[in-house]
């Protein structure tokens, strides 16, 4: 039977350079970590919108903050 890893994980898609090219939008961004963490074993297994979270006290909710579940195969 396979043993697996669980991985919570916050998604925020900012980007930040000093090029004056454009920059990916959110769902690049978010596409981009989704295949780096996949290259690394690890599955998505569940995910949340932000709802809110200790910075949306003080600023609005950012619906594209994603909070992910992810596993991967332990290994021995």
């Amino acid at each position: 039977m396979t043993e697996w890893v669980y991985e919570i994980r916050t998604i925020r898609p900012t980007w930040e350079t000093q090029s004056a090219a454009r920059p990916p939008d959110a769902i690049e961004i978010i596409h981009a970590y989704l295949n780096g963490v996949g290259e690394q074993g690890w599955e998505l297994v569940g995910f949340l919108p932000s709802a809110w979270t200790e910075e949306s006290a003080e600023n609005p909710v950012n619906p594209l903050i994603l909070h992910t579940v992810f596993k991967r195969p332990k290994l021995g």
